[in-house]
C-alpha cells in the first residue's frame, strides 16, 4: 500500500474512531489522548474538526449522554458536575444540562434509596459508625453534604 501525505491524519483518526467505538467522549477528552501519542497540534485540529463535522464530536450531546449514564447508576449532582468539568465541558453546557436532564429527579431519594441498599451489609455495626460509612459513601456518590447528614439522622434510632 502506498504511503500518501495524509496517511499520519488518517491513522489519527482510525485511532480516534477506536476510542469511540468504546464510549463517546468530549473533544478536551480526545485532544488529550491525541497529545499523549506526541500528534502535533495541526493533526489534532485537523481530526477533531473532521470528527466534529461528521458529529462525532459534540460536547452538548457528550454531557446529556455522561449526565444521563451517571444518573442511572446512582450519582449524585456534585460528582457529575465535577466529572464534567474534569473532561473539559464548559459551564454554560453544564448548566444547560442540568437544567434539561434533572426535570423531576429527586436527588434525596435516590440516596436514600442507596443508603438502603448499602445499610443491610451494616447490619452489625454499631450506630456511630454505620452512620459515619453511610455519609462517607453517599459523599463519594456526589450526594450534597445536606442530603447525606439528613439521610443519616434517619438512623439515629437503629
Amino acid at each position: 500500500m502506498p504511503k500518501t501525505i495524509d496517511q499520519p491524519f488518517s491513522k489519527e483518526k482510525q485511532y480516534c474512531f477506536r476510542l469511540l467505538k468504546i464510549r463517546s467522549r468530549s473533544i478536551k477528552e480526545l485532544e488529550e489522548r491525541l497529545r499523549q501519542r506526541r500528534v502535533s497540534l495541526e493533526a489534532i485540529k485537523n481530526v477533531v474538526t473532521y470528527l466534529g463535522d461528521l458529529g462525532l464530536l459534540d460536547d452538548v450531546k457528550f454531557a446529556h449522554d455522561w449526565m444521563n449514564w451517571r444518573i442511572a447508576n446512582g450519582y449524585g449532582k456534585h460528582r457529575i458536575i465535577a466529572e464534567l468539568k474534569q473532561k473539559g465541558i464548559l459551564d454554560t453546557i453544564i448548566a444547560e444540562t442540568i437544567d434539561e436532564t434533572l426535570v423531576g429527579y429527586d436527588e434525596e431519594r435516590v440516596a436514600r434509596d442507596l443508603a438502603q441498599k448499602r445499610i443491610k451489609r451494616y447490619k452489625d455495626l454499631e450506630k456511630a459508625v454505620l452512620q459515619r460509612r453511610i455519609y462517607g459513601f453517599l459523599l463519594r456518590k456526589g450526594f450534597s453534604q445536606n442530603i447525606a447528614l439528613r439521610i443519616v439522622h434517619t438512623y439515629d434510632d437503629k
